[in-house]
Order: C-alpha cells, then structure tokens, then sequence
C-alpha cells in the first residue's frame, strides 16, 4: 500500500494488486504506526475474493458469503475506532459484479483485484467502541 498525506488529517491510500484490504488498513492504524484514533473512510476499486456479511438479530450473528470473482468497489463507507488499544474497522462495500448487478453488506475481507483507493478522514479525538448487551457487536460508545 502507497500512502499520500492530504493536509488536515486526510490520507489517499492506495492498495496493490494481491492486498488483503482490512488487514492492511489495521495494521497501518495500530498505535505503533499511524496511531488512527478515529476516522471515516470511503472508496472505490476492483476486488476479489470478498466476504460480506449480513447481520441477523434474531440470532445475533452475521451470515456470511464469499464472492470468489472480480467485482467493481463501487463503494467502501466505514468508521475506524478503537477496542480497546487496537483499530477496529466497521465498514460496508457495495460491489458491482460483471453482468451488471449490485450486491452489498457488511464487509469483512476481500482481496485487491487491481487497485482500491480509499480516503481516510482521521480525527484527533478517540472514538471508542464496546459490547451492546442487546446484539453482542461491538457499538460506538458515546
């Protein structure tokens, strides 16, 4: 991953070809590199190897598919924030595969296809998440 500083806590990330997408963003969040308190993130790209999830409530669990082909990243929307000492990545693509279609969720990995660039927004105060009683993810605690 290439990075580029854009002034006022702003980052252009931009990931190569093979890259596993939210493990490379928490690594360069960890306190030991970046030190990513809190920030939002957005972008687009072509991705392989994706596996999104959607939450069921009834049963307090995400199912999950994996989408082995290429897709377009039409969009990745997300928030950084800490569990504890370590990033955490909540984040949602919608993806746009060859015939046209659209599929989303909750995204939990996928592989760099051809490149995805994404734009952080990081933010001086901590955001900070823990356990919601009621679902068992882990909310923004405000």
């Amino acid at each position: 991953m290439k990075e580029a500083d854009l002034g006022d806590g702003g980052v252009a990330l931009r990931f190569e070809r093979g890259e596993e997408v939210v493990e490379t963003i928490l690594a360069w969040a960890k306190p030991d590199r970046r030190n990513v308190v809190a920030a939002s993130l957005s972008g687009i790209g072509a991705l392989e190897a994706v596996e999104l999830g959607f939450f069921d409530r009834d049963v307090k669990r995400y199912e999950r598919v994996l989408l082995p082909e290429v897709h377009e990243l039409l969009a990745i929307n997300g928030t950084l924030a800490r569990l504890g000492a370590e990033p955490i990545l909540h984040a949602h693509v919608t993806l746009g595969a060859r015939d046209f279609s659209v599929r989303g969720g909750h995204f939990f990995r996928g592989i760099v296809a051809v490149t995805v660039e994404i734009v952080v927004q990081r933010f001086p105060s901590a955001l900070r998440r823990g356990p919601d009683a009621a679902t068992g993810l882990n909310f923004i605690q405000a």
